[in-house]
């Protein structure tokens, strides 16, 4: 399943007129995010901008989700397993999330949402944490949305 990054429509089987873009991992890892956008967003994007999207053929893509094995495991992997895993499941934000914080790029962090799937919410948790971000979340996340990570509106996550 692939998401726009731009709105929140998702392309479902052989929908026309979606593209894509790799980002490479600048520090010359072999992480990559898969950057997909849908065709109404796509004709708003300046001509200089368009030559940089590949069109997403019908079938499997190369490289994409049908060459690749089940969606791999997030828990106890470092940022690249935690990339990996947050863009085969269309959560591109994250995954350049975690790629800024890995980077250095990115020290202090208000959220104001949480992925709903409770193995990702976890380790991208623990991974901020553990990558030394400071972590403050919003007074809509609940304690129990954090699970083990709970923390106050205000207060930095421990």
């Amino acid at each position: 399943m692939a998401r726009c990054f731009k709105c929140p429509k998702e392309r479902h089987g052989g929908d026309a007129g979606w593209y894509f873009m790799d980002v490479h991992d600048r520090r010359g890892g072999i992480a990559r995010v898969r950057v997909y956008v849908c065709p109404r967003d796509y004709v708003l994007f300046a001509q200089s901008e368009r030559s940089r999207w590949t069109p997403v053929l019908d079938g499997p893509e190369p490289g994409g989700p049908a060459d690749q094995p089940a969606l791999p495991a997030v828990a106890g992997g470092g940022p690249d397993d935690l990339v990996a895993a947050l863009s085969l499941r269309g959560m591109t934000g994250w995954a350049l999330l975690v790629r800024d914080v890995a980077e250095g790029r990115v020290r202090r962090l208000h959220l104001r949402q949480l992925p709903a799937d409770p193995g990702i919410r976890h380790a991208l948790v623990a991974y901020l944490k553990s990558a030394g971000a400071e972590i403050i979340v919003s007074r809509d996340l609940l304690p129990e949305s954090l699970g083990a990570a709970a923390a106050h509106e205000g207060t930095p996550a421990d």
